[in-house]
C-alpha cells in the first residue's frame, strides 16, 4: 500500500506542475519543456490568391498564384484533381486539367488546404478537339491554286475538301493553320475532316479553267521562223508526256521537253504554218511559224557545205555526254585540213570557237557560263561540215 501510495504522490505532484506551468507560465530552472501548440500550422497553410485562365478544356494549362504551396500534394478543378501539376516555387504552380468540372480551383498540402471559386470547365465534346475554320485565303482559285486555312484543332486533318471535293494535297503547320492545294473542285464549302470531327465554312469559289489548266496550250514559240536544223523554243503548259512536235504540219526532227512549260524542238524539212503539240491532255496549236528552205539555212549561213547523213565524217563527229551541264567532249574527223569547231546559240550567234590540232582524235568543249538550253556544235574543215545539237542543263 505504502508504494501505491507514494507513486500516486509522485504522480500528482507531475501534474501539478504541469498545470502551474500552462495556467501561471512558471518555468522550473534548467532544461524546460516546450509545448507546441498544433494552431501553429495555421502560418504554413496554403492560400490561393488567384487563377488564370479562369475556364478551361481537358488539357489546358492553368496558372495558380498564392502561397505556401510546397509540398502540395494535390489540385483539383471543380470536384476532379487536375491531370498533372508542377510546383515551380512555394507561391507558384502550373496544372494540367483534367476531366474535369466547374467550381473551386483547389491546393491541398500537408498543412491544409485553399480554395478559390470561379473555373468553368468546357466539355471536350463541344469546343476543345472538334476542327473550326475562322477564315481562308484566296476565297477563289483555280485547281493548283494554294489556299492558306486558319482556324482551331487542325492537327491531325486526313481530308481537305472544296465543294466537296479533295484537295490535291494538303499540309498542317500546326494546330490552327493548313495550306491545302485546290484540286478538280467545285463551288461551294471548304471543309477540314480530322479524327474528331469536320469542320466546314462557306464561300469557296472555283474558277473553271478548261480553256488553260487541263488542257496543253502554246503561249508562244521563237523564234518564229526557221530553216532546218533550226532549234525552237516552244513555252506554254501542260507538255509533260508531250508524244508529238510539229511545224507547219510536218513532225520536228527531235525535240526535248525540258519541263511542264518548255519544250525545245529541232525543225526538220518542214513547212509554214502552225506549231503544234500533242500531249495527253490535249492538242494546242499557235499559227505563226515560216519554214525558211535549206538554202539559206544555219550550216550554208556558216560559209560549209552539208554533209550525207550517211557519210564517213558524219558518223565519225560524235558528242558526249549529252544532255551536258560543264562540259561535252567531242570526237573529231579525220581531215588533211585545218578544221574548227563552233558552238551557237539559238539564235545562231556563234558563242564559243576552238581550233583542234588536226591529230587531235577528241577534244573538250567547255560550257561553264553558258544558259541552259539547246545549242549546235558544228565542225567545219572548209569542204565539208557536220552539226550535233547539244542540251546544256545546269
Amino acid at each position: 500500500m505504502r508504494y501505491v501510495y507514494h507513486s500516486l504522490k509522485k504522480n500528482l505532484l507531475i501534474i501539478a506542475l504541469f498545470i502551474s506551468h500552462v495556467a501561471f507560465g512558471y518555468e522550473p530552472a534548467g532544461n524546460s519543456f516546450t509545448f507546441i501548440d498544433s494552431t501553429g500550422h495555421d502560418t504554413l497553410a496554403p492560400a490561393v490568391t488567384f487563377f488564370t485562365p479562369t475556364s478551361g478544356h481537358r488539357g489546358d494549362t492553368i496558372l495558380i498564384r498564392g502561397s505556401h504551396f510546397t509540398g502540395t500534394g494535390i489540385v483539383a478543378f471543380g470536384i476532379t484533381t487536375a491531370a498533372s501539376f508542377f510546383t515551380l516555387n512555394d507561391s507558384t504552380i502550373w496544372a494540367i486539367v483534367g476531366s474535369g468540372s466547374s467550381g473551386s480551383v483547389s491546393v491541398i498540402t500537408p498543412f491544409g488546404a485553399a480554395s478559390k471559386r470561379g473555373f468553368t470547365f468546357i466539355r471536350d465534346s463541344t469546343v476543345r478537339d472538334t476542327p473550326v475554320i475562322k477564315s481562308f485565303t484566296p476565297t477563289s482559285g483555280r485547281r493548283g491554286t494554294r489556299v492558306t486555312i486558319i482556324g482551331l484543332h487542325l492537327r491531325g486533318t486526313t481530308v481537305v475538301r472544296f465543294g466537296g471535293v479533295a484537295a490535291d494535297s494538303i499540309r498542317v503547320l500546326s494546330d490552327t493553320v493548313i495550306f491545302a492545294n485546290v484540286g478538280a473542285g467545285v463551288s461551294g464549302n471548304v471543309s477540314v475532316t480530322t479524327p474528331f470531327g469536320t469542320a466546314t465554312k462557306p464561300g469557296f469559289r472555283f474558277i473553271s479553267d478548261s480553256t488553260t489548266h487541263d488542257t496543253t496550250f502554246i503561249r508562244s514559240f521563237t523564234p518564229t521562223s526557221g530553216h532546218r536544223g533550226d532549234t525552237i523554243l516552244i513555252s506554254g503548259a501542260h507538255f509533260t508526256g508531250t508524244s508529238t512536235v510539229s511545224f507547219g504540219g510536218t513532225d520536228a526532227a527531235s525535240f526535248f521537253t525540258l519541263n511542264d512549260s518548255t519544250i525545245i524542238a529541232i525543225v526538220d524539212s518542214g513547212s509554214t504554218g502552225n506549231v503544234s503539240v500533242v500531249s495527253p491532255f490535249g492538242t494546242a496549236v499557235l499559227p505563226g511559224f515560216t519554214f525558211i528552205s535549206d538554202s539559206s539555212s544555219l550550216l550554208a549561213r556558216l560559209g560549209a557545205t552539208t554533209m550525207n547523213e550517211n557519210s564517213t565524217v558524219n558518223s565519225s563527229f560524235r558528242v558526249y555526254p549529252n544532255p551536258a551541264s560543264t562540259y561535252t567532249i567531242a570526237t573529231i574527223p579525220s581531215t588533211t585540213h585545218t578544221a574548227q569547231l563552233q558552238l551557237v546559240d539559238i539564235t545562231g550567234r556563234i558563242v564559243k570557237t576552238i581550233i583542234p590540232g588536226n591529230k587531235a582524235p577528241q577534244i573538250q568543249v567547255d560550257l561553264g557560263g553558258l544558259n541552259t538550253g539547246v545549242y549546235k556544235l558544228v565542225w567545219s574543215d572548209g569542204t565539208k561540215t557536220v552539226t550535233r545539237t547539244v542540251l546544256v542543263k545546269k
